[in-house]
């Protein structure tokens, strides 16, 4: 019996290992659970995604464009144009867009050029989505009229603008517009080269060219115009 003594010994002490070494597995810290993960963001996280969503949202209000139409001559003088436009600016509730703008229009029958800049404002003043808006433009017009010297004046126009398509990023419409661009008399400067009279001129030497200053009007430019454009 003493022989079997150390055996019991043992087989005891492997007993009670084994059952401490199965109620630590088992235990909360080290058992394997199902659980979900939080994640707390820390101060400097939170600033830097302020950051970002504020850049996102300031980009998110500029917008640029472009139109593509013709405006009839309303005066007959044989003015009608094909016009490209360009625009940019900022859109926010209520404006489609407000900003600048260039364009050029190429008279279709003469050589005639017109290249306005202006500001331009969109808007259908509601913060709602609207399917109709307002389009006004003032601003210069650098006009090359027929033959004459370039001038500057005047340009201006209102229109009614409809909503074709829609997206998140993206729009298109089309507007009709009233056009005025008013054109100052144009100076015309004639030289004379008829030689002087044999009485009048040292060794009949023809006498220094003449010159005269006429004055051409030319009616103010009124339109009804088409176009068709995109924003983003």
């Amino acid at each position: 019996m003493l022989r079997l003594l150390p055996s019991y010994i043992a087989l005891i002490l492997i007993a009670a290992f084994g059952s401490a070494a199965t109620a630590y597995a088992q235990s909360p810290s080290t058992a394997e659970t199902d659980s979900i993960l939080f994640i707390i963001p820390s101060p400097e996280n939170g600033i830097a995604q302020q950051a970002r969503v504020t850049r996102e949202s300031t980009l998110g209000h500029f917008t640029w464009g472009a139109d593509l139409g013709s405006s009839v001559d309303l005066t007959g003088n044989d003015m009608t144009s094909l016009d490209i436009h360009g625009c940019f600016g900022y859109k926010g509730p209520g404006v489609r867009l407000a900003g600048i703008g260039a364009g050029i229009n190429s008279m279709m029958n003469n050589a005639s050029r017109c290249y306005p800049v202006y500001a331009i404002l969109r808007t259908s003043f509601t913060r709602e989505p609207q399917l109709c808006f307002l389009d006004l433009r003032l601003g210069v017009s650098f006009n090359n009229i027929l033959n004459y010297k370039s001038q500057t004046d005047f340009y201006g126009t209102i229109g009614a603008g409809i909503t074709l398509a829609k997206g998140k990023k993206f729009s298109s419409h089309i507007i009709v517009s009233y056009n005025f661009m008013p054109i100052r008399p144009f100076k015309v400067y004639q030289t004379d080269d008829t030689p002087g009279r044999p009485s009048e001129d040292f060794e009949d030497t023809p006498a220094s060219p003449s010159t005269t200053v006429s004055r051409i009007s030319f009616p103010d430019l009124h339109f009804a115009a088409i176009r068709i454009g995109c924003s983003f």
